[in-house]
């Protein structure tokens, strides 16, 4: 055989023998995972972060409560508007509680609640319609013992929403009027007895003569005219020789027959007396009745 025929078989045999052990490493070793295709980036969501992280309840430190402000900070202006408007009736009724008569308007019910409040207690705010910025619309009646209550612009809430009224409080209402009535004989009581003071003060001042009337009193001893509470009219002041007498303008008001300072007897108090019950008069035709019908006969016991 010739050289050249011997260099070919083994270049053959060379090739063959790397195929084999090839092939032999590859079925040794796991077939590689193919790279994954890159997606395209697509921009990320931003995520709002929390307004306030609350932390883990544990056992020493209790989880923590929203207060009633935070809670109304997540109210639509609509449920705000329409818990100001319930919220303002509350108010309203309570007052009614308190005096026996509804305020005369809004101002006069704000004022009636932060009067003589000390400087570190929170003032009341009636507040407005949430939607409409306007006041809510109040209208008391003429005594004051009833009113209406609405909102100022009510087809921005779309839907109905009623006008408020005064509430029927049935035996209550006569509670609350006892209780106003007891106020203001209360206060009836404190001008009277002031405006005695005012005059023996008068009296001091001027070699104990008496003033010949209450003008007399102003404006040194009396800057503004006192009057009673419940019927609104100026007190009477009757003058006599060594003394006076101031009586109440309308003591009815307060239920009592006289209501007077006597500047020798003092304060003097007289209840109006009981009304007397009448006998009930007989009704027309009657007794021509009950003369005219028949005695029924009687009946014989066997």
């Amino acid at each position: 055989m010739s050289m050249r025929k011997i260099g070919r078989a083994l270049w053959s045999l060379g090739l063959v023998w790397g195929l084999l052990m090839g092939g032999a490493a590859l079925k040794a070793a796991p077939p590689a995972k193919p790279p994954a295709p890159a997606k395209a980036s697509t921009p990320a969501k931003a995520k709002a972060a929390p307004t306030k992280a609350k932390a883990a309840p544990t056992a020493s430190a209790p989880a923590e409560r929203a207060t009633p402000a935070q809670e109304a900070e997540g109210l639509s202006p609509k449920a705000a508007g329409i818990q100001a408007y319930a919220r303002l009736q509350v108010l309203i009724e309570y007052y009614f509680m308190q005096s026996g008569r509804y305020p005369s308007s809004l101002e006069a019910l704000e004022r009636s609640f932060n009067l003589g409040l000390p400087a570190s207690a929170p003032k009341v705010d009636l507040g407005k319609d949430p939607l409409s910025g306007k006041p809510f619309l109040y209208t008391p009646s003429e005594d004051l013992r009833y009113y209406t209550l609405a909102l100022p612009e009510p087809q921005l809430y779309e839907r109905e929403v009623p006008i408020l009224h005064a509430i029927d409080w049935g035996w209550l209402a006569i509670a609350a009027e006892g209780k106003r009535l007891e106020r203001q004989a209360l206060e009836c009581t404190r001008s009277i007895e002031g405006l005695a003071t005012l005059c023996e003060l008068y009296a001091k001042d001027h070699q104990k003569a008496f003033p010949a009337n209450l003008e007399s009193l102003r404006p040194r001893y009396m800057p503004r005219e006192l009057r009673c509470p419940a019927s609104g009219k100026p007190y009477r002041y009757t003058f006599r020789s060594g003394g006076y007498m101031i009586s109440c303008p309308q003591p009815q008001a307060h239920g009592l027959a006289d209501f007077t300072y006597d500047s020798e007897k003092g304060l003097i108090i007289k209840e109006l007396p009981a009304p007397e019950e009448k006998e009930a008069e007989p009704k027309e035709g009657a007794e021509e009745a009950a003369t005219s019908a028949p005695a029924s006969p009687p009946v014989e016991k066997k």
